[in-house]
């Protein structure tokens, strides 16, 4: 998650794509980021 939130602050972005090999499986924004960290996982 660190490198995530690193990322997304680096290159200005609030979403990022999850992909399985070549196919998008999801996104993750900084909110689903923040919300894992205050569940302290």
């Amino acid at each position: 998650l660190e490198e995530l939130a690193t990322l997304m602050a680096e290159k200005k972005v609030h979403t990022l794509p999850v992909l399985r090999g070549d196919e998008l499986v999801g996104v993750i924004g900084k909110s689903d980021i923040i919300r894992t960290i205050a569940q302290g996982q």
